[in-house]
């Protein structure tokens, strides 16, 4: 299957079948018993990602799997690495859901991946507001995140080459709300703005 038809299927697919949905959950409740029997939960979809709630609210996990389940990420490279570096950046007080676990691979690419859930609720403008709290919790994340060396996140798997194009992609291919793809567009023509201004940087610092 082709890079544009795992494109094609993202765009259509909103959430998995039961009988799609058995065998991860059977291998998460393998791996974790304490999931129980409950039925999973559809609480989010992504770009790439639905992601199912299962067990209990107080002792949740949560179930990421490939849109094109049960074909693998391969968007940006895939999720080879992410694992071992959401493991990292725990080790360094970045706040990452824990316990995260590939449930299955193919060819070493995961197509689902089990956490624990973080419970909460969606920001609102008005929790953002200057002199907010969670104006400092969201810098603090921020500040821990790009603390990290870039040669460390790049030997963790981190790629370094320039994804604008490939976000611009995503924005006009997945079904979003046109005031969001309208701001998700813009925040990209902003992106590509920086890397021009990189490029030029580095070009002048090299002559």
């Amino acid at each position: 299957m082709t890079d544009d038809e795992h494109a094609d299927v993202s765009v259509t697919r909103t959430s998995l079948t039961p009988g799609e949905l058995k065998r991860p959950t059977a291998l998460a409740r393998r791996r974790e018993p304490c999931v129980g029997l409950s039925a999973p939960v559809l609480i989010g979809a992504g770009t790439s990602t639905l992601t199912y709630a299962l067990g209990s609210s107080g002792d949740g996990w949560a179930l990421r799997v490939s849109r094109s389940y049960p074909e693998p990420w391969t968007w940006r490279g895939g999720r080879r690495h992410e694992v071992a570096l959401i493991a990292e950046f725990r080790r360094r007080d970045v706040p990452f859901p824990a316990d995260a676990a590939v449930l299955e691979d193919v060819d070493g690419l995961p197509t689902a991946i089990l956490e624990r859930r973080v419970v909460g609720t969606p920001l609102r403008p008005q929790d953002v507001t200057p002199g907010s709290p969670m104006v400092k919790v969201i810098a603090t994340l921020l500040d821990r995140l790009h603390g990290v060396d870039v040669a460390d996140a790049v030997a963790l798997g981190v790629r370094r080459d320039d994804p604008t194009a490939e976000f611009r992609h995503a924005a006009t291919t997945v079904d979003l709300d046109p005031d969001l793809r309208d701001r998700v567009l813009a925040m990209v023509d902003w992106l590509e703005g920086r890397a021009a201004n990189r490029t030029s940087w580095s070009v002048q610092t090299a002559s």
